[in-house]
This record gives structure tokens, sequence and C-alpha cells, in this order.
């Protein structure tokens, strides 16, 4: 098991588990958003279906590219490029600061966001845009400041966490 990189917006800015098993090698993605359900295997095309979100992957020059749609989305996009060469904890130094530290390199320091994935249910908040998806399509409201944080807890399941700080520095990032 090592790390390797994906690219979603700049080079090599988003982490992946590799994992290889005889002589495959699988990516997985625990820290993106979406519904990714099983490990990508590389060098073959995988569909995945999941409350109305299409996640494509298949093999690109080097690694794997990893495609999606959704109801929110109808378009589709790229979401990332993975390179499935193992890296080093370290290798990630520069990157991870960079999303810390420099608002609109990532989503990081400019948006508030959550993901919960279940069998028949995922929700999903982008700042204070709340959607739903579920067997029957999806649902999207606008949550006012004062009711995220029991969002948060009650169906993001997020309690314990620091919610107070982040919606702080959320909003501090908007009125920036």
């Amino acid at each position: 098991m090592a790390l390797c990189a994906a690219t979603i917006g700049h080079p090599d800015d988003h982490l992946l588990v590799r994992v290889t098993l005889g002589r495959e090698i699988w990516l997985c993605d625990v820290g993106n958003g979406q519904p990714y359900l099983a490990p990508i295997p590389l060098g073959t095309v995988q569909d995945i279906h999941h409350l109305g979100w299409h996640i494509r992957t298949e093999p690109c020059p080097g690694g794997v590219q990893l495609w999606r749609s959704s109801p929110d989305l109808p378009g589709g996009k790229v979401v990332y490029v993975a390179l499935p060469a193992p890296r080093r904890w370290s290798d990630f130094a520069d990157v991870i600061t960079q999303h810390h530290a420099h608002p609109g390199f990532g989503p990081f320091m400019t948006g508030l966001r959550a993901v919960r994935i279940r069998p028949r249910r995922m929700d999903t908040l982008r700042d204070d845009r709340w959607t739903t998806f579920g067997p029957d399509g999806h649902t999207v409201r606008t949550v006012p400041l004062a009711e995220l944080p029991r969002l948060l807890t009650d169906v993001f399941h997020l309690d314990g966490l620091p919610i107070d700080t982040a919606l702080a520095a959320w909003q501090h990032a908007q009125r920036t």
C-alpha cells in the first residue's frame, strides 16, 4: 500500500491510496466527496451508478481518468487524472500547505464542504447549498447560517469537530 497523486485543479493536488493485490493495482479515494463505492481498478473501464450519479473510470496515458455526471451536473466533467506511481507523504507537503494557506488553490479556504454517502441517500453541502440525492431524485435547499451547525451535526454526523470555527472561517472568506 502507498499513496499516489491525482490532478484536479493543480498538478498532484489530490491524494489517493494505491493498493496492490497480486499483479493488480487499485486506487482508493476516500476524500473527494464522490460516491466511489468500490476501489478504482487500473487498466480497465469501470462504471458506477448511485442515486443518479454516474462515475466512470478509464485508462489514460500513465494512469486513470475519473469522470462524473450527476443530477446537478448533467453534462458531466473530468474530476481528475490519477497517476499510480507510489508517492511518500512528504511529496505532498507543499500541496497541503497550498490548500490551507492560499484561498483559491482548492476549496478548503474558501468553501464549506461536507458529504455523507449511504446506500439509499447521499447528502452534499457546498457552502450553504444542501443537496439530498435519493432513489426518487434530488432536492436542493439553501440553508440559513443559523441552521448550518445543526445540519452538520444531525445530518452529516460531524459532531465533535470544530464546526463553529469552520463556519467562522467560511464567513470570513465570503467577506474578503
